[in-house]
């Protein structure tokens, strides 16, 4: 967790990082976990000044796409971390 918690905190303004309580977001991801470390990353993908607020499973569900490239850097940074530790 701390390796992609470093790589948020080079991309990310550290206010616009949340460390949250595990949630039920995902049961069958916790059968990975099981098996591997790991951890679940949620990056932000609504914005309000282009109207997109609805919920997941909401018929008008929608995600700001300019949210895709920062999680992308977020994996990548943490990925590149993580080889260079093996």
């Amino acid at each position: 967790m701390d390796v992609v918690v470093d790589a948020s905190r080079e991309v990310l303004d550290p206010k616009q990082i949340l460390t949250i309580n595990p949630v039920m977001a995902g049961e069958d991801f916790s059968c990975y976990l099981q098996k591997v470390p790991g951890m679940m990353l949620f990056v932000g993908s609504g914005n309000a000044e282009k109207g997109i607020t609805y919920p997941q499973h909401h018929a008008k569900f929608d995600i700001d796409e300019d949210a895709l490239p920062i999680g992308m850097e977020i994996m990548l940074r943490a990925a590149l971390k993580l080889s260079r530790q093996q």
